[in-house]
């Protein structure tokens, strides 16, 4: 399936947002990062709508939350690499 996507926000160090169409599917993701003494903090928001968003929950519940936790990592290991 082809997926049309836009990077909608877009602020250097703070927040990048895009979203996500295809037939039968609708997104919406957003990132903001916040420095912190401890480093950066990072919150992601995602929001899906549609009849092939619904069977995709059905067929492969929990999907959201693994792919956002893969992110977060592997964000977390190239932000940690000493160049």
């Amino acid at each position: 399936m082809t997926i049309d996507s836009t990077v909608l926000e877009f602020v250097r160090h703070e927040r990048l947002a895009w979203d996500a169409h295809c037939n039968g599917m609708h997104a919406y993701h957003a990132w903001a990062f916040e420095r912190r003494d401890a480093g950066v903090y990072v919150l992601t928001e995602e929001t899906q709508n549609g009849w092939l968003t619904r069977l995709g929950a059905l067929v492969m519940p929990g999907r959201m939350s693994k792919w956002h936790q893969r992110w977060l990592e592997g964000l977390g290991q190239v932000a940690g690499r000493e160049e």
